[in-house]
C-alpha cells in the first residue's frame, strides 16, 4: 500500500542521458519536452478562454472563445513544423470615453498562446458565431514491418 503522503520524487537532472541511449536518433523528443516543461508562451495566460476537446487519439479541437475579433484581427499559423501559433490584436478599436461605461467585461487586448503539435499535422481554422476553431488532425502513422538485417 503506497503513502499519500510520501514526497514526490524529482526527475534527476541527467534522466534524459540515461534514457537517450535507448532512444537513439530520438534527441529532438527530449529538446521538445525540456522547451514544453521550461516555458509556457502566452501573453495573456488564460485568454481568451478556451476549451480543448479530443475526438480520438488523432483528432483535436481547440475553440477560442473571441467575441468582437474579426477575422483581421486573428492569425493562426504553424511555425517550426510543429508550433500552432494562435495570436489576436484587434485592429480598429472604437475607443469610447471610459466614463460611459457601466460594466466593461468585454476585453479586447493582444494575445499570441503557443501550443507544441505533432509534426506533420493538418491543421484548419474558422470563425463561426465569436468562436475561432481549430482542427487538428495528426497524421496517422503505419506501424513498419519488421525488417531483417544481414550479418556480413
Amino acid at each position: 500500500m503506497s503513502n499519500i503522503n510520501a514526497p514526490i520524487r524529482a526527475i534527476p537532472s541527467n534522466f534524459s542521458k540515461q534514457l537517450s541511449q535507448y532512444l537513439v536518433g530520438f534527441d529532438d523528443i527530449f529538446d521538445t519536452f525540456e522547451k514544453v516543461i521550461s516555458k509556457s508562451v502566452n501573453t495573456s495566460p488564460g485568454f481568451p478562454p478556451r476549451n480543448v476537446i479530443r475526438f480520438d487519439e488523432n483528432h483535436f479541437e481547440i475553440q477560442y472563445a473571441v467575441a468582437g475579433y474579426g477575422k483581421e484581427d486573428l492569425t493562426v499559423k504553424v511555425e517550426r513544423e510543429n508550433l500552432l501559433v494562435i495570436e489576436g490584436s484587434k485592429v480598429n478599436r472604437t475607443e469610447i470615453d471610459p466614463s460611459y461605461y457601466l460594466h466593461k467585461g468585454i476585453a479586447f487586448r493582444d494575445f499570441r498562446n503557443e501550443i507544441t503539435i505533432p509534426e506533420g499535422s493538418e491543421v484548419s481554422s474558422q470563425l463561426i458565431n465569436g468562436l475561432l476553431i481549430i482542427d487538428i488532425k495528426k497524421p496517422v502513422k503505419l506501424e513498419p514491418e519488421p525488417k531483417l538485417i544481414a550479418i556480413s
